[in-house]
């Protein structure tokens, strides 16, 4: 078995959405013990309610990396994970001296929302902005109830 299809078998994704494929968690996903399921972390915008899913040390107004579901008002459900660029450096440099990941060659990661400065307020105006424009509707995959 060559060493991509031993990583295929190993990969249990943390969602399954009938409509794309969900990404491989970044770095943390909702089963992770460390995550804080605490509503500090919930906001509104623009009649949307959003979870993010928190690490136990990551803070409203640093974080870099951080998976959310938005809750829209038409009661659909969608997926977003968001990142700075600096992660995603950071992640690469990483992956490139462990040798993971293709050895920091690429980075890949569906409904990822980059934003330019950490922070949820910076994740929670990206999110107004997408839900203003309907971009909502193909950037983030949608949820059903089985899949949560």
């Amino acid at each position: 078995m060559t060493r991509l299809a031993e990583a295929a078998v190993r990969f249990t994704p943390p969602l399954s959405v009938p409509s794309r494929t969900v990404p491989m968690p970044s770095v943390r996903s909702c089963d992770d013990a460390s995550v804080s399921q605490t509503a500090e972390w919930d906001r509104v915008v623009e009649g949307a309610r959003v979870h993010f899913m928190a690490g136990e040390d990551d803070e409203p107004e640093t974080a870099d990396n951080i998976d959310a579901h938005l809750y829209l008002a038409d009661g659909t459900r969608r997926y977003a994970t968001f990142m700075t660029t600096d992660e995603i450096a950071r992640l690469l440099q990483r992956w490139a001296g462990a040798g993971e990941v293709g050895g920091g060659r690429y980075f890949s990661c569906s409904d990822l929302v980059i934003i330019p400065r950490p922070g949820v307020e910076a994740m929670v105006a990206a999110l107004g902005e997408m839900i203003r424009s309907s971009d909502v509707d193909v950037m983030l995959s949608k949820l059903e109830d089985s899949t949560i």
